[in-house]
């Protein structure tokens, strides 16, 4: 139903009357996440409390609008996009870390809480926050519960539902109630998995539990160069089937190098292609899993193998990753992102393929 001045009234008295966005320009920022499809918005508000939540989610059902949870909108799958005369309640306010156990590595945080922000938080007492997409810098953890986030370090830990243990979650009609915990068996049906993943068609998250990973002792990152994408893919495969599962894996070709070292200007290689991996542990480990990575990848025709010389290297060449979404734009200002999922014994195959479309 359309909103009306008398809901937005109700709303206003609950919220603040600065945190009820209903001019144009506010709602038009809000029509839209970083993917291509925009919306108009009918309203904002932005809770700071669960209690402020659940109110105005019970305004909304008695009034029967409809209600589009928002994190920090930078989701590419318009879960954030309301179709029609909906309110959308945007949870960024409720960025508070409330409590940390670094015995049990856990921690209680508010859904807003940017996923950046969490490791650097929890990085003086060893632990950190193991999905990391892209994004992280500005993404939420409320966002990555409901996207059930992944990262190019979940390779080896596992995307976001591996790392929630429990969240309070406010039904549609206001009721509160919290899901999973500390215990690792909980009774009964596991509705955290329900909600994790759900892009906030169940309710909205005010407090997530989240799981934290103690830091490694030691990291080795390795940029490894090819003259042909079969090489580089076959490569990945043969680390795999070596038994070695590395922390991250990930794989770039000639345009994506070519945008990313115009935006970054680290002296990435220009070839063909080029996996970026990384392997973490005790040092005897990582030195013997960095040298079996190199043994493959030059069994498979490398052409370079460069490993970074010190952390400042390695976070460049993570951030030269992470900023190839946003470099494509050099490319073309619209684009067409795609997750897939493909058998490892296929990758040579299925990016040949994919190397030849690109190439009409």
């Amino acid at each position: 139903m359309p909103i009306t001045v008398g809901t937005v009234s109700r709303l206003r008295s609950v919220v603040g009357s600065a945190h009820v966005l209903d001019e144009p320009i506010e709602r038009h920022l809000y029509a839209k996440d970083a993917g291509l499809r925009r919306n108009p918005v009918s309203l904002v508000v932005l809770p700071a409390t669960t209690g402020e939540v659940a109110e105005v989610l019970r305004i909304a059902a008695e009034d029967g609008i409809d209600v589009v949870p928002r994190g920090g909108g930078s989701g590419l799958t318009g879960g954030a996009v309301p179709t029609g005369d909906a309110l959308v309640v945007a949870v960024t306010r409720m960025n508070e870390i409330h409590e940390i156990d670094a015995e049990n590595r856990t921690a209680w945080v508010g859904p807003g809480v940017i996923n950046l922000d969490l490791s650097s938080h929890t990085e003086s007492v060893g632990l950190h926050f193991a999905p990391d997409p892209s994004s992280q810098s500005v993404c939420t953890i409320g966002g990555n519960v409901g996207n059930n986030a992944g990262g190019p370090h979940c390779l080896a830990e596992g995307s976001t539902h591996a790392h929630i243990l429990g969240v309070e979650l406010v039904l549609p009609d206001g009721e509160t109630i919290v899901l999973g915990g500390v215990a690792p068996d909980q009774p009964g049906l596991d509705l955290r998995g329900v909600v994790v993943g759900s892009e906030g068609t169940v309710g909205i998250v005010t407090k997530v539990l989240v799981r934290l990973t103690p830091n490694a002792p030691d990291v080795r990152t390795l940029l490894i160069s090819f003259d042909r994408m079969a090489d580089a893919m076959a490569t990945v495969s043969g680390v795999i089937a070596e038994g070695i599962v590395p922390a991250a894996l990930e794989m770039m070709d000639r345009n994506t190098l070519r945008v990313v070292e115009g935006f970054l200007h680290a002296g990435l290689p220009q070839v063909e292609g080029a996996l970026l991996a990384e392997v973490t542990g005790t040092t005897a480990a990582v030195d013997a899993e960095a040298a079996v990575v190199r043994r493959v990848a030059e069994a498979n025709g490398a052409t370079e193998v460069r490993l970074a010389a010190d952390d400042a290297e390695r976070a460049t060449l993570w951030l030269g990753r992470k900023a190839a979404f946003g470099a494509v734009a050099q490319l073309a200002p619209d684009f067409y992102l795609h997750d897939t999922v493909v058998p490892r014994t296929r990758l040579v195959e299925v990016m040949e393929r994919v190397v030849e479309i690109g190439a009409r």
